[in-house]
């Protein structure tokens, strides 16, 4: 599970992933709550062992809806000076 917290213009949204895929440059997984392409983020981990890091959103799709079940696929891609 990871938490995306939104910086900039849309400070302090808070959204959970989950069903995480990753690589070292970026991150995706599944939400209920849709973001902004573009959106500079903020991730937090469940996983004691994995470090905090920032992030820019690159793909927030829907996924599946119905009966207010609407998902939502989030792409992140790893910033540079990312690892804090």
């Amino acid at each position: 599970m990871a938490t995306l917290l939104s910086l900039g213009v849309d400070l302090g949204i808070l959204i959970e992933l989950d069903q995480l895929d990753c690589a070292p440059w970026w991150l995706a997984g599944n939400s209920i709550t849709p973001i902004a392409v573009g959106t500079r983020v903020s991730i937090g981990f469940s996983n004691p062992g994995c470090r905090s890091s920032l992030a820019i959103v690159m793909r927030c799709q829907r996924t599946a809806t119905g009966f207010g079940s609407d998902r939502y696929r989030v792409a992140v891609r790893f910033a540079s000076d990312s690892l804090v």
